[in-house]
């Protein structure tokens, strides 16, 4: 009798033994011979490692893929995640007035990366991935309308019903976040008993649904009134909406209205054989179309598919009373996908009186309702909240994080709030608060971690880099403005004062200046009659004063003495001209020096006034050839000031 070998065997066989292997032998098996590595990448094989560490094949879709080895590998990656991830914890004290007693939170809502908070009179928005800034919180005012009898609040948007039938509302999508709450543009006529709000990210519309005590439903958009229905002679008790289904449930019927038009209604009472006075929650699976409503001592899951088991009822009882209900709402709002792995299941979690928290798949097929997990406490209080992937408990100044399949403890966070009354989880976050302070706990998500990982340091020192080039640019456009205005100060100076320095400059201006002085008192209105002694005095003592300034200079060069004295020497000279002149006034010749007097041949003119008339012209001559120089000097002057001026400058 010939030996069997291990590869003859069934492969149903082989594929229930390689289930109770570790994913990471399939390595090795898949390397031994093409028969095992078929097996390996066999799907069946997949789902039985699934059913063997899970114990259900019915579960909500983590990776979203229908391939089970996908899905299995990514949620323990995902689980690794929460169990050896070290988590960064931010505290936030939700204080608007630092004056003022801190008012206590009513209500949180958060979707990673958006959180807000409301309090009376002021929603608070944690920008929780920007946390090292000092912008982190940012408060938006928002008065609560005095007589207001419902509320509702979201990330996007508030809305607020009165009872005197009034709406109000305001859009937190937009910028205007200190315009005030705005009053819609009509009204119920009794008092409003339920209000709900759904805005969105990418939207600028906010669709709100209110209802009143008279049984009224109607839909608002942007604070204007588009319909209302009718459809209840009792008070709306809740209202719930998503897209274009609107849940509406009074104290005996649950209404489904699509579109805002067709109606289909469910006996509550008939169902839960009581009120909706009696229920402790009421939520809603759109993507699995049911609702879940819960008593006192038990869960029932109403089907709202109209085309499929519209009204039919599984229930779940418990043995002490209900004090708490957690629905995964991300995956409650996602359309349901019967091909995933796991067939798109949606959990809750029930808290009881017992302290046990038992989770639930609501979308399990069957008439019944299983346990998934339970949990127990020793403590006396207890809030637990799920996702898709954990259940997350907040007990006695500590959170625990456990497997929502399997109910195995994962990590447990110590140092929290003792008695938590806000506990909400988003995409691998945690946020657990009392009264008016928060606290975040961020997990951050495998592939995102990678990333920060390798590209941290370097977005760091990119960052670090552009204030560097920032800086090194304004450095470089102030030098080379420098430079420019040096070039063109430089160009300037060759043009009109040629190769010299500025001391020269200096002393040129001087020069000028003092010939200008000098050569004053011999102006062409001016008569040599009309100067007088003291005129003449004065005028030789400041060239005398100024010639002795610059004697007493070491550093006067040598033709600017030379050009003092030949001054000097031109001064002496009209001096003694005017000396020479006679000392009678002789009015007319004034107007002959400024205008050429021509003398006829019939004229008789003595030598005396002759002699006088040669006198003047000459004297006139001599200044006007002095004041040709001077005008170009001036000119030249001119020029000096004006370059001189716009260096200082």
């Amino acid at each position: 009798m010939s030996p069997v070998s291990f590869a003859s065997l069934p492969v149903e066989v082989l594929i229930n033994i390689f289930s109770h292997l570790d994913e990471s032998d399939f390595q090795s098996l898949q390397q031994t011979c093409k028969f095992f590595d078929r097996i390996v990448h066999d799907g069946e094989l997949w789902k039985n490692l699934f059913l063997q560490r899970n114990g259900t094949l019915w579960f909500p879709s983590f990776s979203r893929s229908s391939l089970y080895s996908i899905e299995y590998i990514k949620r323990n990656t995902a689980l690794n995640q929460w169990r050896h991830n070290r988590a960064t914890k931010t505290k936030y004290s939700i204080t608007h007035d630092v004056t003022q007693q801190p008012q206590d939170i009513s209500s949180v809502v958060f979707d990673f990366p958006r959180c807000a908070c409301y309090n009376e009179g002021m929603v608070t928005f944690l920008q929780l991935q920007t946390k090292r800034r000092k912008d982190r919180v940012a408060y938006i005012p928002c008065t609560t309308p005095h007589g207001t009898s419902a509320r509702h609040f979201n990330v996007n948007a508030v809305v607020f019903g009165r009872y005197d039938g009034r709406v109000f509302g305001k859009l937190l999508t937009n910028k205007s976040y200190l315009s005030p709450v705005t009053e819609f543009d009509d009204r119920h006529h009794s008092a409003i008993t339920a209000i709900v709000t759904t805005a969105y990210e990418d939207s600028q519309d906010d669709v709100c649904i209110s209802g009143d005590e008279s049984g009224e439903v109607i839909w608002w958009r942007n604070t204007q009134k588009r319909s209302q229905l009718k459809i209840s002679s009792h008070p709306i008790a809740s209202l719930h909406v998503h897209k274009d289904v609107t849940i509406a449930i009074d104290l005996e019927t649950i209404y489904l209205i699509k579109s805002e038009v067709e109606i289909h209604s469910i006996s509550l009472r008939n169902k839960i054989r009581t009120d909706f006075a009696a229920c402790k929650a009421t939520k809603v699976d759109f993507g699995g179309k049911s609702i879940i409503v819960a008593t006192l001592f038990q869960v029932f899951v109403i089907s709202i598919d109209i085309g499929k088991d519209f009204g039919s009822t599984k229930v779940f009882n418990f043995a002490h009373p209900i004090q708490q209900l957690s629905l995964d709402e991300a995956t409650a709002k996602r359309e349901r996908d019967p091909t995933l792995a796991g067939r798109d299941g949606c959990y809750v979690a029930v808290l009881t009186e017992d302290s046990t928290v038992s989770t639930i798949n609501v979308r399990i097929p069957g008439s019944e309702l299983k346990c998934q997990s339970k949990l127990s406490f020793h403590e006396d209080w207890v809030t637990c909240q799920v996702n898709n992937l954990v259940l997350v408990c907040a007990f006695s100044g500590m959170i625990g994080v456990y497997d929502v399949l399997t109910g195995n403890e994962i990590r447990v966070i110590q140092n929290s709030e003792t008695y938590p009354e806000f506990l909400n989880i988003s995409h691998g976050q945690i946020l657990v608060g009392k009264g008016s302070t928060l606290f975040y706990y961020q997990y951050v998500a495998f592939d995102d971690h990678t990333k920060k990982k390798k590209g941290g340091n370097r977005a760091r020192s990119n960052k670090w880099n552009e204030h560097l080039q920032q800086q090194l640019k304004m450095y470089d456009d102030e030098e080379q403005k420098r430079i420019t205005d040096h070039k063109y100060m430089t160009k300037l100076k060759k043009k009109f004062v040629g190769d010299v320095d500025d001391e020269e400059i200096q002393l040129q201006i001087a020069l000028m200046e003092s010939k200008d002085s000098t050569l004053q008192p011999a102006e062409p209105q001016l008569s040599p009659a009309a100067l007088d002694n003291e005129y003449v005095t004065s005028r030789s003592l400041e060239s005398n004063n100024a010639l002795s300034l610059f004697d007493n200079d070491d550093e006067v060069d040598a033709e600017f003495l030379q050009a003092l004295q030949e001054s000097e020497s031109q001064q002496k000279k009209l001096d003694k001209l005017r000396e020479s002149a006679p000392k009678a006034p002789i009015g007319e010749l004034d107007y002959i020096r400024e205008e050429p007097v021509n003398v006829s041949d019939t004229e008789s003119v003595d030598e005396e006034t002759r002699r006088q008339i040669e006198l003047i012209d000459q004297l006139h001559a001599e200044k006007s050839n002095i004041q040709g120089g001077q005008e170009h000097d001036e000119e030249l002057a001119l020029a000096i000031a004006l370059s001189l001026s716009s260096m200082n400058d």
